[in-house]
């Protein structure tokens, strides 16, 4: 309720100031956390108009005109973006981030390897973008070893995070461990226990234990 009063209200306030940033901003940020993209996009374009010009709104606007499809854009939007954060190592890596994700989903997984060892590099905290690429590193190199590794920094800069303990315990039952892919998928499940995967891996678990 809080959340949809305050949308009314910033709403209210461009009626009456048509080039408030605050309000744009905030309403951009709301639609675009609800996945709706065309309209996050109409609000981050209009920031634009008002001479707004820092590292996260081309960001935010290279994301929306991803989901959107409009792919003309895409790269533009994240060299502007780039341009703006060199001096920032956490915004410079949260663009990266953002860039892998992009290449990820179309399929260009050598270039999104890269863009993450940037990221990475600039931001050794960025537990998201350690996880991603852990399973890059398993997936192109075949290196169980360094994924496993890079999971164990991943949940170490984030220990909120329940996928790189899931992401562990799979590659540590895929190389035999079965010992620390159960102790992984327990510490999984204590921070999401309704994660689906998470239990049929500690079932699958469970049962090779029973029959040893």
């Amino acid at each position: 309720r809080d959340i949809q009063a305050s949308t009314y209200l910033y709403k209210d306030v461009l009626q009456c100031e048509a080039s408030n940033v605050e309000a744009m901003a905030c309403l951009g940020s709301h639609y675009f956390y609800l996945e709706q993209y065309e309209t996050a996009l109409q609000f981050y374009k209009r920031l634009l108009q008002s001479g707004v010009q820092n590292s996260e709104l081309w960001n935010n606007i290279a994301l929306c005109a991803y989901y959107c499809k409009q792919y003309d854009i895409v790269l533009q939007c994240f060299k502007q973006a780039l341009n703006l954060c060199q001096d920032d190592d956490l915004l410079l890596a949260d663009v990266w981030y953002n860039v892998s994700i992009v290449l990820i989903s179309c399929g260009d997984m050598q270039f999104a390897y890269k863009a993450l060892k940037i990221a990475v590099t600039a931001n050794p905290k960025h537990g998201e973008a350690w996880n991603n690429l852990a399973i890059l590193e398993e997936k192109l190199n075949h290196n169980y070893d360094e994924a496993i590794t890079h999971f164990d920094t991943a949940h170490d800069a984030g220990d909120y995070l329940y996928e790189p303990l899931y992401n562990a315990a799979l590659a540590h039952y895929k190389v035999g461990n079965c010992q620390n892919a159960l102790q992984k998928i327990l510490a999984s499940l204590q921070i999401f226990p309704n994660h689906y995967p998470s239990q049929q891996l500690h079932q699958r678990l469970q049962n090779e234990f029973n029959i040893l």
